[in-house]
């Protein structure tokens, strides 16, 4: 757009749901992120979605976010590719949406949004009420979305207004209108007589006052206008017509969609307004993103659907203009060779739909004027006037419809309503109400507004839509076209990671002519260029190229592509005014121009570079000449020059002028303080404060920039003898203050050096002082001495000095007072300290130290020494009255006494004390740990404190008896766990709960008693029942782990070492015993598969001694015989003429007369069951086979020489039996019978030797086998519906 100064345009197109509208999005937030602008209208753009989504998009069922009109969005920009405005024109806004929702849809989100999103203030204002009360939107079933939050996106609209500008009182007064077309919907009609016809009234008035009030407009007025409709004949009164209850409401929709329909117009103005604002006409180019409905069909197709599916053929129109015919154009024009690709030329279609005067819409247009007109009229003369057309088609099961054969699909309209919703006209009598409104907003939606009964003619809504697109096409014809096609991956809406339709894909991508535009970019030659442009653009690879006319110079410029660069240059040709190429050559050429673009830029860069250093390095050296100049001379006037010229960075002799400028400044100023401060202070013998912080500041001044000079110096004298006078007087005050001797005396030293008079108050202050530390030491004396301490001056090193918190420091001192360093050689008489830490005192040592402490109180004790020996005396005096007794409390009151204490002397009464505390507290401690170890049962330590204790004296005899047991128990425990013995476990565990011992041991010990206790039990239980050889060998291995050993575990190894056999023989006995019926099946059954495993092959059936030989079946016979013989145990479908197996096991010479009769009476049973069994598996077509099934279960309980012959019969018919329906039969009646009676124990492993043979399918026949052997038979056979389940 920039390069060539050129509008481009991005047409997105695809079926609804396809992602037309996020793709819109993404592409506006793409032009804002990379143009952006100057003024932030590139984020304006981007707030106007969620208002036209908010009241122009809704849930279709094939898309959650539908745009259900459509828009050209114009992002304007300056010269610079800055965006400076937009325009937003909108199409065909689908108004009966507000009205009418098909099935699982939803009305415009902006109804829910404001339903689910206003604060309770505007709820009430506006009487909201949930979604599910709206006739409006309840009537398709669908309220919510899943993943949308209505009442978000609804602070979203609110946001986007006020970035808009929108007016608070334009935004209350769209909500109140949505408001009140949710009202509107709610308005319900009944029937009346008015004047013998059937009219209409009102039953939910309340709900029309509502409606009125936000409307603006008079209840009545409304109400009369939705019930009646004024008829104006010429030179009559006009007629109140009244309506009856169905046209009243269709009113009542006509109304609420000419209220949302004209506020949405409004709408894009009021977003135009503010956006185009910074438009200025004829300056700008512009990149339009056109995102219009996508092709519809739905299961019913109205005018809407027409208009939309028109305006997509139109877009495809376009496109097969652009990609198709205008590129051959090109081609013929240009006189190159090309191969034609063909395509499908949808002009039918839209020759079908507009074109005059036969067209569907140019003839719709007609029929509205007509006096008669209605749908039936329109779509008759259709069916007449294009019944040859193949792209139109009559639906003869329904009247009311046609077909489209549009380019993506054969299309459904029902043409009812396509009149009216044509006309797109309000009844008079409405619109004359809401002209009336007293809202300005309202009235002016219906400014301009055309009524019903206009004799204006007014365009109609498909000729206003026919309109609207050709001006759109002749837009997109003025500009570049850039085409994205939105493929809808299936029709579920799921995510194409989810559900992936490949033959819907393919379905849209042909219809679209994706793929004939793919293979005429692949045959054809997409880029071109002029002769002249082709040579400006890659003349750059060769510019000393001479040639005579641009196009020689294009045919020698792709000369020396093809033999320099070694390039195939086959995908070029030069036509008669273009250079036009394919993908291949694109991208090469393209690759060699910018490879040289980039050398030349870099090249000028550096020639261009060099030049501006030069220049700037000639002028930066004569600045840097005339700096060093005025440095040198350390002119103050030549500095300021020199700095005043400007430079681009500042260099080392900038930056040392600026600094030696700056220091010239400032010992100006410092020698003006020097100087003021040495003439305030020249005649003041004793300074001020004044004059002292005056003289101080020049002097600090001066050091900071080691300034010297004489007035510099002599300052510096002045203020340090300054400073010296005020050092040795707070010396005097701190001496004084203090009452330190040596700190005073070397203090009046130094102020009688420097000349302070004996009258200076700070002196005399002094000097009095020491006369009262002189009294003072006279009273120490005293102090020491009824302390017991010697002497100051005879003492060689200073008493300790005990502080707070410093009784832990020496506990670690002997007990004995002769080896504790206590010194008893200065103690008062009086006082005495026994070898043991006893101290006894005398009534008058204990009144000396008393009348000494009154004495040192009076007198008032000030030096840290006095203060000391003071708080020492007074400890003492507190501590001899603490010690009155040897109690423990009394000992940790003198604990306390001598750890809260402040700074004293150790004297010897306290050392004796301490010593007393320190063996109490080693006694206190070893007596803890005695009873931590016994506590914690650990011997090692109680051990280590017993020890303890015997040099203490102490009487530990309980301990020592417990260390005793608690070793034996440990012992004891530790021997059981190591032996595995459940009893002496036992003992162990007996002699450890006597002490409440809690050791890890013990849980040990606890826990292998459980599990050698739970083991002994599992293994007796076992042992009884003999359950499976894994849970014995499970439970076996368990033991081997904890080391059990018992005589149980001993029988349990000889059980496992039993044979496969045996092992079952040795369940089935503990079966037995248990009386376990079903184990014992079980283990027999187990018995048997050991049995058949070894003996099986020798039970062949035809080898059982119940079975007849095939002689002795075909006994009787004269023809066939043969194939009776080998036939006997084969499927047949023909019924058997004798019984297959004998009915007495002894020869029939042999048998009694009664048994001969018998043995014949059972074999006409055989024959006639053999019937039953072929009727019950469908080998003879016979009726109740239920009944067939249950005879034969009745024999075999009834008669037991039948029940070989029944299994043997049924064996027969599922041997080499062709149909597999006839075999399961079979086996169900097998199933039934081993459910019923069992076989004779002759018979029985043969039987199951057969069940066996048939496969593991039937594996559940071997249990019921073994069942009915061990129970017997059955008393009664099972009902029908139990034989009918099988």
């Amino acid at each position: 757009m920039l390069e060539y100064k050129t509008n481009h345009s991005v047409i997105i197109s695809g079926e609804s749901g396809a992602g037309k509208t996020e793709t819109t999005k993404v592409i506006l937030q793409y032009l804002a992120e990379v143009a952006g602008s100057t003024s932030g209208v590139e984020q304006m753009i981007l707030s106007a979605n969620p208002i036209l989504e908010a009241f122009g998009n809704s849930k279709t069922l094939r898309n959650n976010n539908s745009s259900r009109f459509g828009k050209w969005v114009e992002i304007h920009m300056d010269n610079g590719g800055r965006i400076c405005g937009a325009k937003v024109v909108n199409y065909l806004l689908e108004k009966t949406r507000v009205t009418k929702q098909a099935k699982d849809e939803r009305n415009y989100h902006i109804f829910y949004q404001l339903c689910k999103g206003a604060d309770s203030t505007r709820q009430k204002s506006l009487s909201l009420q949930t979604c599910n009360q709206y006739y409006f939107l309840n009537q398709s079933g669908c309220i919510d979305l899943p993943n949308v939050d209505d009442a978000k996106e609804f602070k979203e609209v609110l946001t986007a207004m006020d970035t808009l500008k929108f007016d608070k009182s334009d935004t209350e007064a769209i909500m109140k209108l949505v408001a009140t077309i949710l009202l509107l919907g709610n308005l319900e009609f009944k029937a009346v007589d008015v004047n013998k016809a059937t009219g209409s009234q009102i039953k939910n008035t309340n709900i029309l006052d509502q409606a009125a009030a936000l409307l603006g407009v008079e209840s009545k007025s409304l109400a009369q206008a939705l019930t009646n409709r004024k008829l104006v004949i010429r030179g009559q009164a006009p007629m109140d017509i009244p309506l009856d209850p169905t046209k009243a409401s269709d009113a009542r929709d006509s109304l609420s969609c000419f209220l949302y329909g004209n506020m949405f117009n409004w709408l894009v103005l009021k977003i135009n307004e503010f956006l185009s604002a910074g438009i200025k006409p004829g300056t700008t180019k512009l990149i339009g993103v056109l995102d219009i409905f996508g092709f519809e069909i739905f299961e019913k197709n109205s005018f809407e659907q027409l208009c939309i599916n028109f305006a997509n053929e139109k877009l495809q129109q376009h496109f097969n203009a652009q990609t198709f015919k205008l590129e051959e154009e090109v081609y013929s024009a240009e006189k190159i060779k090309y191969e034609h690709v063909d395509f499908i030329d949808n002009q039918i279609v839209l020759d079908l739909i507009e074109k005059k005067p036969k067209g569907l819409l140019a003839s719709l247009d007609e029929e509205i004027v007509m006096p008669k007109g209605t749908d039936a009229t329109w779509l008759e003369k259709m069916h007449m006037t294009h019944k040859e057309n193949q792209r139109y088609q009559k639906v003869l099961k329904s009247p009311n419809c046609l077909i489209i054969k549009h380019y993506a699909g054969d299309v459904t309209y029902d043409s009812t309503g396509f009149l009216d919703k044509n006309k797109d006209t309000m009844n008079d009598d409405l619109l004359i109400v809401v002209r009336g409104s007293k809202s300005t907003f309202i009235t002016g939606l219906f400014s301009g507004q055309e009524g019903s009964d206009s004799k204006t003619k007014k365009m109609s809504l498909g000729g206003q839509f026919k309109e609207q697109l050709s001006a759109l096409m002749e837009t997109l014809n003025a500009t570049e076209p850039h085409y994205i096609r939105c493929i809808k991956p299936n029709e579920t809406k799921a995510p194409v990671e989810q559900y992936f339709n490949g033959s819907m894909c393919y379905r849209q991508l042909r219809y679209a002519g994706v793929f004939e535009a793919v293979m005429i970019r692949q045959k054809g030659f997409p880029f071109r260029y002029t002769h002249e442009d082709f040579l400006k653009r890659f003349l750059i690879l060769k510019p000393k190229l001479k040639y005579t006319s641009p196009k020689q110079g294009c045919i020698d410029l792709l000369k020396i592509f093809s033999t320099e660069y070694k390039k195939d240059m086959s995908g070029v040709q030069i036509g008669v005014s273009m250079v036009l190429y394919k993908g291949d050559q694109q991208r090469f050429l393209e690759l060699y121009r910018n490879v040289a673009v980039e050398k030349a830029v870099i090249r000028t860069q550096a020639v261009y570079r060099g030049h501006l250093a030069r220049k700037l390095y000639k002028r930066l050296s004569a600045v840097r000449k005339q700096l060093r100049e005025a440095i040198k001379a350390r002119s103050l006037d030549l500095l300021n020059k020199a700095l005043g010229i400007y430079v681009e960075f500042e260099f080392k002799e900038v930056r040392e002028a600026k600094a030696l400028r700056d220091l010239i400044l400032e010992e100006k100023r410092v020698a003006e303080l020097l100087k003021k401060a040495l003439e305030v202070a020249k005649n003041q013998e004793d300074p001020s404060v004044t004059t002292i912080n005056t003289l101080k500041e020049a002097v600090d001044a001066a050091d900071k920039i080691n300034f010297k000079s004489n007035d510099a110096d002599e300052a510096r004298k002045k203020m340090a003898f300054i400073n010296e006078k005020i050092e040795a007087k707070k010396n005097l005050e701190e001496g004084v203050k203090n009452h330190i001797e040596s700190s005073l005396r070397d203090a009046l030293d130094k102020v009688s050096k420097l000349g302070f008079k004996e009258s200076d108050s700070a002196v005399q202050a002094a000097r009095a002082e020491l006369k009262r530390i002189e009294d003072e030491r006279k009273i120490e004396e005293e102090l020491r001495k009824v302390l017991s301490l010697p002497p100051a001056e005879k003492s060689s090193k200073p008493e300790p000095v005990q502080r707070k918190g410093s009784l832990a420091r020496v506990r670690t001192t002997t007990s004995k007072a002769g080896g504790s360093g206590i010194n008893t050689s200065s103690l008062y008489p009086g006082v005495q300290i026994t070898e043991t830490g006893e101290t006894m005192v005398s009534s008058e040592a204990d009144a000396a130290l008393n009348q000494a402490v009154v004495k040192a109180d009076k007198f008032g004790m000030k030096t840290p020494s006095g203060v000391t020996l003071l708080n020492t005396a007074k400890l003492l005096q507190t501590l001899r009255k603490t010690i009155i007794s040897d109690q423990t409390e009394t000992w940790e009151h003198v604990e306390q006494v001598l750890i809260k204490a402040p700074d004293i002397i150790e004297t010897p009464e306290m050392a004796a004390a301490r010593a007393q505390l320190i063996l109490k507290a080693q006694i206190s401690v070893v007596n803890a740990a005695l009873e931590s170890a016994v506590a914690n049962f650990d011997t090692e330590q109680l051990a280590i404190s017993i020890e303890k204790a015997d040099k203490l004296n102490m009487e530990i005899k309980y301990f020592k008896d417990m260390l005793n047991y608690i070793t034996a128990t440990q012992q004891a425990l530790h021997d059981s766990i190591a032996a595995v013995d459940q009893v002496h476990l036992e003992e162990a565990i007996q002699m450890a709960e006597a002490i409440n011992y809690n050791k890890e041991d013990l849980i040990t010990a606890q826990h292998l008693r459980d599990v050698l206790a739970g083991l002994a039990q599992e293994m007796d239980q076992l042992l009884r029942v003999v359950p499976s050889r894994d849970e014995m060998q499970h439970l076996y291995t368990r033991a081997q782990e904890v080391g059990m050993h018992t005589e149980d575990m001993q029988k349990l190894y000889n059980v496992l070492c039993l044979n496969e056999e045996e092992f079952v023989k040795l369940q089935i006995k503990a079966a037995i015993n248990l009386k376990d019926e079903t184990r014992i099946i079980k283990h027999s059954g187990r018995l048997k598969e050991i049995f058949f495993s070894r003996f099986g092959n020798a039970f062949v059936l035809n080898q059982c001694s119940r079975l007849k030989s095939p002689d002795e079946y075909v006994q009787g016979k004269f023809f066939g015989k043969d194939s009776l013989k080998a036939g006997m145990l084969l499927w047949t479908k023909e019924p058997i003429h004798t019984s297959l197996t004998h009915m007495y096991e002894i020869e029939e010479d042999l048998q009694t007369k009664e048994q001969q009769l018998h043995s014949r009476e059972l074999n006409k049973t055989a024959t006639k069951l053999f019937k039953n069994i072929m009727g019950w598996m469908g080998d003879r077509q016979l009726s109740f086979p239920q009944v067939l099934a249950r005879e034969v279960l009745q024999t075999g309980i009834q008669e037991p020489l039948l029940r070989d012959e029944i299994y043997c019969q049924l064996i027969k018919q599922m041997t080499s039996n062709p149909t597999l329906a006839s075999v399961d039969k079979g086996w169900r009646l097998m199933k039934l019978c081993l459910q019923t009676f069992p076989p004779s124990s002759e018979f029985e492993n043969f039987l199951e030797m057969f069940i066996r043979k048939s496969g593991d399918s039937h594996s559940e026949c071997i249990g019921l086998l073994h069942t009915i052997v061990y129970k017997g038979a059955k008393s009664s056979p099972p009902s029908d519906d139990q034989i009918g389940a099988a």
